[in-house]
């Protein structure tokens, strides 16, 4: 009804990318409690050379809720198979994860080699934070990372076993 959402000073569409994404989502569907958060994700992506492998988001956290939040943290969830092609063969056995807190950086890659890619390569993927909240006038970074192998079904299909990794 209202258009594009992201706007200028001047009310007028503000595209950034090639190709522009938007979505609002919040916690008012929670079986566990409504907290009243509301989560606001843009997404950039650019068809030039230099950065045409990378989509950047943008995480804005709204508190819509009365009370004042203290302690809350933001995870980032993120399930990469490198090397996969849906449908094809399981690839995943060889993936490895990386961290370089100095870089604020988790990255996933493999052997390097899949049957399945036209020149038998595979790449990598990385998630990296360019910007964190502060505390006391410094950037917090990442201040934790987990993993969980899906397999372990006694960890990944419980929320509480989850919360507990991330806090």
């Amino acid at each position: 009804v209202n258009g594009w959402p992201v706007k200028d000073g001047d009310g007028n569409p503000l595209f950034i990318s090639d190709q522009d994404s938007y979505c609002v989502y919040n916690d008012s569907n929670s079986t566990n409690g409504i907290i009243g958060l509301e989560v606001i994700q843009t997404g950039y992506a650019f068809g030039v050379k230099f950065v045409r492998n990378i989509i950047f988001y943008k995480f804005q956290i709204v508190n819509k809720s009365p009370n004042a939040l203290s302690g809350l943290y933001f995870n980032l969830y993120t399930d990469c198979d490198i090397g996969n092609i849906s449908g094809g063969d399981p690839e995943y056995l060889d993936d490895r994860i990386g961290f370089d807190k100095s870089k604020n950086l988790v990255y996933f890659h493999d052997d390097g080699i899949s049957r399945e890619w036209p020149d038998g390569k595979t790449g990598l993927m990385g998630v990296k934070f360019l910007k964190t909240p502060l505390i006391n006038g410094n950037e917090a970074g990442i201040t934790d990372m987990h993993y969980v192998i899906y397999d372990d079904d006694e960890i990944a299909d419980k929320d509480t076993i989850l919360y507990g990794l991330m806090s």
